[in-house]
């Protein structure tokens, strides 16, 4: 079996609807996106995602949506001390920023 790892940081993202919806959490970066891409386009690869994490309510959350995407959360080191990042976007009502 083929095995890829990507390596980085992935955020927290906050949606802002211009439209005064809740706002929703999600996560996102650069190497996610293409860790999750490459796991869905092929989904026999074996996909792994490197990266540290704290052990807080968004770092769980973090961890469990990598792991419903099917990447392999073996390698993420889980750190006390850290947290994860947080940006925020605002939508219009078609959800582009």
């Amino acid at each position: 079996m083929t095995r890829v790892a990507c390596i980085g940081e992935c955020m927290v993202e906050l949606t802002l609807p211009k439209d005064g919806a809740a706002a929703r959490v999600g996560f996102a970066g650069d190497t996610l996106n293409t860790a999750i891409y490459l796991k869905r386009g092929a989904p026999a690869l074996e996909v792994a995602y490197v990266t540290a994490l704290g052990r807080d309510a968004l770092s769980e959350r973090m961890l469990a949506f990598f792991a419903e995407e099917g990447l392999d959360t073996g390698l993420i080191e889980r750190r006390a001390d850290r947290v994860p990042g947080l940006y925020a976007i605002s939508t219009d009502a078609a959800g582009e920023r």
